[in-house]
C-alpha cells in the first residue's frame, strides 16, 4: 500500500497484523465446538483456496503478483462462505471436502482475471528465474528466449517433466484419499497411502544428466 515505507514501519505492521491474526484465531479456538469439522474445513475448502495460486506461480510464466493477490482472495473468501451458503440452499451441511472442486475452480478464475487484467512480469526477471529455477509447465516462451541467448545449451531436464507428471495425479490422489477417510470414519489410514505420489514427485527416478543428442 505504501512502497516508501521505510523498514521500521514495515516491521511494525507486521507485529501488528500478527498480534491480529493470533487473536483471530484464539478467538476461532474458543467458538469451536468440534476440531473434526475444523481440520475438515482446513483440508478440503480452505486447500481448494490457496493451492492453485501456488502451484501456478511456478508452472506459468504469464501468471504475476496481481493473478497470486486475486486467485488467493476468491479462493479464501470462497472457503469461507461456501459452507454456509452451501448449507442454506441445500437446508443441511455438507462435508467441507466436497467444497474443493467449486472453490478450486473460483479460485483458478480469480487467478486468471487478476492475471490478464494486469501487466506481465519484466521479460528480464522472468528469464533470470528460468535459468536459475528451471521450472517446468507452460514457460514455452520464456525458455525459447532463454535458449536463443544460450544458443541452445541448457541441462536435460527429465526430473522436472516426470514431477510435472505425478503432481497433478498426487493432488488428485490425496484429495480422494481424504474424501474416502471421511465416509469411513475415523480410521487409521495404512502408512502413506495418500503420500506416495508425492514422494514419487519429490523422489523421481535419477535420470541422466547427459542429454541425447550427446550421448550419441
Amino acid at each position: 500500500m505504501n512502497p516508501d515505507s521505510s523498514a521500521q514501519t514495515q516491521v511494525r505492521l507486521s507485529r501488528i497484523w500478527s498480534v491480529i491474526v493470533l487473536a483471530t484465531g484464539i478467538l476461532f479456538g474458543l467458538l469451536t465446538t468440534r476440531i473434526t469439522d475444523v481440520m475438515m474445513w482446513i483440508v478440503g475448502a480452505l486447500y481448494g483456496g490457496y493451492v492453485m495460486a501456488n502451484v501456478l506461480k511456478w508452472i506459468w510464466w504469464r501468471f504475476n503478483g496481481y493473478g497470486y493477490f486475486y486467485g488467493m482472495l476468491a479462493g479464501i473468501v470462497s472457503a469461507m462462505i461456501m459452507p454456509a451458503l452451501v448449507e442454506k440452499i441445500l437446508g443441511h451441511g455438507v462435508n467441507a471436502l466436497y467444497l474443493f472442486p467449486i472453490i478450486l475452480v473460483l479460485s483458478i478464475i480469480g487467478c486468471v482475471l487478476g492475471t490478464f487484467g494486469s501487466k506481465p512480469e519484466d521479460e528480464d526477471t522472468l528469464k533470470k528465474f528460468y535459468k536459475n529455477v528451471r521450472p517446468w509447465g507452460f514457460w514455452g516462451p520464456i525458455r525459447d528466449k532463454v535458449m536463443r541467448e544460450d544458443h541452445g545449451e541448457l541441462p536435460d531436464d527429465c526430473r522436472r517433466r516426470r514431477c510435472s507428471q505425478s503432481s497433478p495425479i498426487g493432488w488428485v490422489d490425496a484429495w480422494s484419499s481424504r474424501i474416502t477417510l471421511s465416509r469411513i470414519g475415523p480410521q487409521k489410514p495404512k502408512a502413506g497411502h495418500s503420500c506416495k505420489t508425492f514422494s514419487a514427485c519429490l523422489h523421481p527416478p535419477v535420470c541422466s544428466r547427459t542429454s541425447p543428442a550427446r550421448s550419441r
